[in-house]
């Protein structure tokens, strides 16, 4: 928080600096930026899924790489990465908490029999990322098709179209010349191809324009005075009207092109403004690279930049007058120089099915590397995104992007004017200019989970419906390696609790302390977005040419499952951190004479332990040692790690149903909270036997991090003998590639397979190499 108020207090001569124009407001933007920049950490993720279309009974893999979205080097911020696929409703199918270590983690999902036919999002993101953006998550198109049930066909009627212009820079000033970029799609987000003109209010065309590629295009414009222009689009035989934003009679115009020696033209103009001097900035994610004062002279002005000075990247070119406030923003890319070298040799390019297949991997750099290798077929669905092409451009545009990889591509004559068009489409940065300008940092609604999984919740008054300070609320994971945490709720009545190498589905119980039942409550939250998938799922389609292939996976992917060699297990070998390292004392009951009540267990062999009982009922004060005194108030009593605040419950149990016996006489501290020692119960099979819960109490069936699921596959090394079916589509996963040679078995499925290699530095250097060959019947 110290640096935060530093912040705030340093930036507040922020207007007093520019209205006198010292230091330069480029400079002190610049100086803001940076500062900003400290204080906001920014993640971005990206996800390697092993395919993009799959049948229900198949097991989606992926690996998540987590980056700072300044520098791309792996940011271990965050230990828990969250990860779901959504359906075109952007309700969740599959949802899955994964663990991070050093900016990676790898999980996946089985897919259940029940999931309809259609397009999916896959959609990533962390804790902190909630505080963005959601146009910020990863987001990746799936296809599921299940042979068994009828896709959904949705109900998005042929005429509803998603039309959308964009003035270079951010608006078209009457008498200036412009440039204006177009977007054509349907509801679904799919591209269209459509013609269209620019007509004045007496119908006469002044401009007339087209698409060059999905969906995108620009066209020259300069509106004149007086004049009131209407867009009129034609897809097929439809004729779409609608009006253009109305042009500023008086400001600037921004536009940027690329010259022939790899300079940017930056120019400037102006129209019915006093200002003399305009104020230049460019960053590459949020690390400025330029700054200039530009003065206008004739109402325009020129500025050429080296590209090789101004980062790799999307570029932010935004321009401000005397006072800080942004007037236009542009964005421009400068194509990477050097990327991660990746290099995959499979020693034949034909093999038998059941045969060993060796790749040899080598890098220039040490990276962090993932494989997939795959059937490529009718069915293999659309190409994933690479890590290259989404980390230094989709990562820092909003919204879906259509073939990412096409603007990579040197052999696309007219990929440099398609990426144009891109960037023309998009609006201004992740953040409020005004914000940095003035030290308003973003709102912190989620902490970053830097210790592992957090569960969280508000404690609110039943009376009055608001939050609620001060009250202790308890977290429980019941079992013989139980779990247990403490805490106290905010200001705002928000209550975290750090549950480190929580793995698996578990029971969590919560609570509140004995005094505060009647009157507060506890609502957990959902640890996943309810923010809507920034582009929804387009409408499912299937195509005539899939049946017999479909038909096909279907049958062997059922095979597969009947097979248990076809099954997949779960490697969970976490340790779980006991409530206490020792107990001071510990009594396995089954070593004692079995009494038939606790009261005489506790009285007849358990001195540490004081029992009395008055009109009010039982009482059980921990002893602080032998021959010491006896704590004043009640101890920390649980059962199987279940807080239980009522002594005459507790004295109520079965002692035959009770295992064990752990008592710690010192006081013990949880969070903000302490208690006069503790009592800890083990019941048999850490289950809490048939023990009664109090009613107040909250319990969940809770998903916490996945385990680790072992992905199949067979060893032919003793021949091919094996009268059990292979059917694989995938041959091999390997979300921790090492480099060397990587070894795996063709199945019974005859085809061309392609393997693909991704992976970063941890300078953040992205990279991947796709690489393929054939298999051929035995």
């Amino acid at each position: 928080m110290t640096r935060s108020i530093l912040f705030l207090v340093f930036c507040g001569s922020l207007l007093t600096e520019a209205r006198g124009q010292a230091p330069d407001i480029a400079d002190t933007a610049a100086d803001r930026l940076a500062i900003y920049q400290r204080n906001v950490v920014s993640e971005k993720i990206f996800v390697h899924t092993d395919k993009t279309l799959y049948l229900p009974g198949q097991v989606l893999w992926f690996k998540t790489y987590v980056v700072d979205a300044s520098t791309h080097r792996p940011l271990g911020l965050s230990k828990v990465a969250y990860v779901e696929v959504l359906d075109s409703g952007n309700h969740p199918l599959l949802q899955g908490k994964v663990a991070l270590a050093k900016g990676e983690g790898d999980g996946s999902f089985l897919l259940p029999a029940s999931c309809p036919t259609g397009n999916y999002r896959l959609r990533a993101y962390t804790a902190w990322m909630k505080n963005g953006s959601p146009a910020f998550f990863y987001e990746q198109g799936l296809t599921i098709v299940n042979p068994f049930m009828d896709p959904v066909t949705g109900t998005a009627s042929p005429d509803a179209y998603d039309i959308q212009f964009f003035p270079e820079g951010g608006d078209l000033v009457t008498g200036l010349p412009g440039k204006v970029g177009l977007r054509i799609a349907d509801r679904q987000g799919r591209n269209l191809n459509a013609t269209g003109r620019i007509v004045d209010e007496t119908g006469h065309t002044v401009q007339t324009f087209a698409p060059l590629r999905f969906g995108l295009g620009h066209f020259d414009f300069q509106p004149e005075p007086g004049h009131q222009y209407t867009a009129q689009v034609r897809i097929g035989d439809t004729v779409i009207s609608q009006p253009l934003r109305q042009p500023l009679g008086a400001g600037f115009t921004l536009s940027v092109t690329d010259s022939a020696d790899s300079r940017l033209i930056v120019r400037v103009r102006k129209r019915g403004v006093s200002d003399k001097v305009v104020y230049l900035l460019v960053q590459n994610r949020g690390r400025v690279t330029h700054t200039a004062a530009l003065e206008l002279q004739d109402r325009e002005t020129t500025l050429l930049l080296d590209k090789s000075a101004l980062g790799e990247g999307v570029l932010h070119l935004t321009l401000f007058d005397g006072l800080g406030r942004p007037l236009a923003e542009r964005l421009a890319f400068v194509y990477p120089t050097h990327r991660l070298g990746i290099v995959a040799v499979a020693d034949s390019t034909v093999y038998d099915t059941r045969s060993k297949v060796t790749v040899s991997v080598a890098t220039d750099l040490t990276a962090s590397l993932s494989m997939s290798v795959a059937l490529s077929d009718s069915l293999s669905g659309a190409s994933a995104e690479d890590i290259a092409s989404y980390l230094w451009l989709r990562s820092d545009l909003k919204g879906d992007i259509a073939s990412p990889g096409y603007y990579f591509d040197s052999t696309k004559a007219d990929r440099a004017e398609a990426l144009d068009n891109l960037l023309l489409t998009q609006g201004w940065s992740r953040w409020r200019w005004q914000d940095v300008l003035f030290g308003r940092l973003p709102e912190v609604r989620f902490l970053p989970e830097y210790e592992g999984h957090q569960v969280t919740g508000v404690v609110f008054d039943k009376q009055t419906d608001r939050p609620a300070a001060g009250i202790p609320v308890f977290v429980s994971l019941p079992g013989k390696a139980f779990r247990f945490g403490a805490a106290l709720s905010d200001s705002a009545g928000r209550v975290v609790f750090n549950l480190e190498d929580f793995y698996g589905g578990n029971e969590v119980v919560l609570q509140l302390g004995k005094a505060y039942n009647n009157r507060y409550r506890f609502d957990m939250d959902d640890p996943f977005s309810l923010a809507p998938a920034s582009a929804p799922a387009p409408v499912f389609r299937l195509p005539v040419s899939w049946h017999s292939a479909l038909l096909l996976r279907s049958v062997n992917t059922q095979v597969m499952n009947v097979f248990p060699s076809g099954q997949q297990r779960f490697h969970l070998d976490h340790d779980t951190l006991p409530l206490f390292i020792q107990p001071d004392v510990s009594y396995p009951l089954d070593d004692y004479t079995r009494f038939r009540s606790l009261e005489e267990v506790f009285r007849e062999y358990v001195p540490e332990v004081a029992v009395s009982r008055t009109g009010s009922g039982f009482k059980l004060r921990v002893t602080s040692g032998k021959y010491k005194p006896i704590y004043p108030d009640a101890p920390l009593i649980l059962v199987d790690g279940v807080p239980y605040f009522n002594e005459d419950t507790v004295v109520s149990l079965d002692p035959l149903k009770i295992k064990r016996l752990d008592i710690l006489t010192e006081r013990y501290y949880s969070g903000p909270l302490f208690f006069d020692g503790v009592m800890s119960l083990t019941t048999y099979q850490g289950d809490l036997s048939d023990f009664h819960l109090d009613p107040a109490a909250l319990v969940v069936d809770y998903e916490a991090l996945q385990p680790e699921r072992e992905f199949y596959a067979p060893l032919y090394d003793n021949g091919l003998n094996s009268r059990v079916p292979d059917f694989r589509d995938v041959l091999t996963w390997q979300p921790r590639l090492p480099v060397g040679r990587s070894s795996f078995y063709t199945s019974d499925i005859p085809g061309t397979y392609k393997g693909v290699i991704q992976g970063i530095t941890k300078d953040g250097m992205p990279g991947v190499r796709i690489f393929t060959f054939s298999v051929k019947p035995r």
